[in-house]
């Protein structure tokens, strides 16, 4: 499971689907439980998700003040999350994005600029399926997820790393 929402916070529409099926997540802050839902997700203008697994979280610890966490990968990271179903894994949100063909590449970009004012303006920018190149000047250059043990489980980046040049 690497999408998950708060009961209280959940809105069902005609589109959601009870699979039955619980879902057990920790966190290395947090945990949560409930059940597994099927839903049309939209993350954003065009970026459309048919069928995208949803943990409903009845139970959580370690998360005050959050209404959900959306994960990007990888998927190898929802192993064991799903007790019934513990050998596979749930494809993520950027994984269906690419499947169902609305994103050309199964990457995430990621921007993020001095934390000046949040109030007034946005600080960061994730696009699915590439990179935005008005974002930054120079060559971009990708870096791995880190190999230091137990943090690349969850898929950290080394502070070192540099994601784009300029």
């Amino acid at each position: 499971m690497n999408a998950w929402v708060d009961a209280p916070a959940y809105v069902g529409t005609i589109t959601s689907f009870c699979t039955g099926q619980p879902a057990v997540v920790a966190y290395g802050s947090g945990s949560f439980s409930g059940p597994e839902r099927l839903n049309h997700v939209t993350v954003g203008p065009g970026l459309d998700i048919l069928m995208q697994s949803i943990g409903v979280a009845e139970e959580s610890a370690g998360f005050p003040n959050f209404d959900g966490v959306l994960g990007i990968g990888p998927a190898a990271l929802t192993l064991g999350t799903m007790p019934e179903l513990s050998r596979e894994s749930i494809p993520t949100a950027t994984d269906n994005l690419f499947s169902q063909g609305t994103i050309s590449e199964n990457i995430v970009g990621m921007f993020y600029q001095p934390y000046v004012n949040p109030l007034l303006e946005a600080t960061g920018q994730i696009t699915f399926g590439g990179t935005d190149a008005t974002k930054c000047s120079g060559n971009i250059r990708y870096t791995p997820i880190t190999n230091i043990r137990g943090a690349r489980t969850f898929g950290v980046l080394n502070r070192q790393s540099h994601m784009a040049a300029g």
